[in-house]
């Protein structure tokens, strides 16, 4: 991959990182209307980290940027749980933050062996 896509990959997982942080840790707005539709939001969030990480190239092998991203994740739920600002730590946020990852891991894999 080219440099410029390379490094447009790298400032667009920066800025995603720094957004979804903010987001996370200010007070709570809650997703009103549909049920869990916060669990949708978790997943394909996360799922766009993870393509990200694994475009920005930061590792050659793609388990270390899907740990990465599920580590961020964790750092968010537990700061989350830390702060009090209306707030809470939640496995079902980090399940649907990893799922959303795993399935974007999986799905650049079948591209990378479909390709080749």
């Amino acid at each position: 991959m080219r440099l410029t896509f390379i490094l447009f990959y790298r400032a667009a997982l920066m800025a995603a990182l720094v957004m979804v942080a903010w987001q996370s840790l200010l007070p709570a707005n809650g997703l009103q209307g549909i049920p869990h539709m916060d669990k949708v939001v978790h997943f394909l969030i996360y799922g766009l980290l993870c393509f990200l990480a694994v475009k920005a190239q930061l590792s050659k092998r793609y388990l270390w940027p899907f740990l990465g991203v599920i580590s961020f994740g964790l750092l968010i739920e537990v700061l989350q749980g830390a702060m009090g600002w209306g707030r809470t730590a939640s496995f079902w946020d980090m399940l649907a933050n990893t799922l959303g990852a795993a399935v974007m891991l999986g799905l650049l894999k079948l591209f990378d062996e479909v390709r080749s």
